[in-house]
């Protein structure tokens, strides 16, 4: 016989698929077309943290309503820690960046500007821009020149 689904199941997947389905079908398109590869990639490799923060949020929020449950069984609190910490890091990461990202967006403190030179290497018939960090990928070229048509930035070259 077939256990029955409860409210709450129902509602965790629920929220569960809402978030896969944001972050794949709106967040993650919208972050890739704004940020510079090079960008992505630093931030993440430094935007670990901010996982380990939302894991120790949701760990407090789960011992919080264990302790309002007053449930008298513990035996399965370790367990419960490991797939919260294993879903946070392994699930929960990527969307938790984008999600950084796109507030990052929204929420603009100040320009950072960078200075590049268009380099046209006649031998290989290619051009990249050059400065501190080079970009060298086409996709961010055009990233860089779709932000400086909408701009109505002048070109130099």
């Amino acid at each position: 016989m077939l256990k029955k689904t409860s409210t709450s199941q129902i509602v965790f997947f629920s929220v569960f698929l809402i978030i896969f389905f944001v972050h794949n079908f709106v967040l993650q398109p919208m972050i890739r077309e704004t940020y510079l590869s090079s960008d992505l990639k630093n931030f993440e490799e430094s935007s670990w943290k901010y996982t380990v923060i939302v894991f120790f949020a949701l760990l407090s929020l789960m011992f919080f309503l264990t302790i309002k449950s007053k449930i008298k069984d513990l035996s399965n609190l370790p367990i419960a820690i490991f797939v919260l910490g294993l879903s946070c890091f392994a699930g929960l990461h990527r969307p938790i960046n984008d999600l950084l990202l796109y507030i990052n967006m929204k929420v603009e403190k100040g320009r950072n500007s960078k200075e590049y030179k268009v380099v046209n290497h006649q031998d290989y018939k290619t051009f990249w821009l050059n400065g501190k960090t080079s970009i060298h990928d086409n996709n961010d070229l055009n990233k860089v020149n779709t932000f400086r048509l909408k701009k109505k930035f002048k070109t130099h070259f």
